[in-house]
């Protein structure tokens, strides 16, 4: 089986197990248990695999592309105004879990910043009010 069409129940499950034993190695290090040297030989390259198993995730799940009724400029501002609202209108931490949930990264360069989206997150507010309700929490 190529790895594209590899499930991506297989990858979450891969990287669930990844993240455990980086776990126990991180856990182990800080008791004592582990000698730093250790971290060149195994916990690097279960690094190295967790992000490439994110960026997996991340590749499979986002869009292939925008629907085209974005490009108009009144959907782009609608859009840009509901987010204000949903943003303004609501308390600290729900702002905080929605902004996990559109934003990937925030970019500060001097006095320019840049909000880098999570297209997932993105990609669910423009569905149907219906099936927004299943956004990741």
């Amino acid at each position: 089986m190529k790895d594209k069409e590899r499930p991506l129940k297989e990858i979450r499950l891969q990287l669930e197990d990844v993240a455990n034993k980086l776990k126990r190695y991180y856990d182990a290090f800080e008791a004592g248990r582990l000698e730093p040297e250790f971290r060149r030989e195994r916990v690097n390259p279960l690094q190295d695999q967790k992000k490439r198993l994110e960026f997996e995730l991340e590749r499979r799940r986002a869009p292939k592309e925008l629907p085209g009724h974005l490009d108009r400029m009144e959907n782009i501002l609608k859009i840009q105004e509901a987010m204000r609202e949903v943003f303004t209108r609501n308390r600290p931490q729900v702002v905080k879990r929605l902004l996990g949930v559109f934003v990937k990264e925030v970019v500060i360069n001097g006095e320019d910043v840049v909000l880098v989206g999570q297209p997932a997150g993105l990609m669910a507010l423009l569905e149907p009010v219906q099936k927004r309700k299943a956004l990741p929490r």
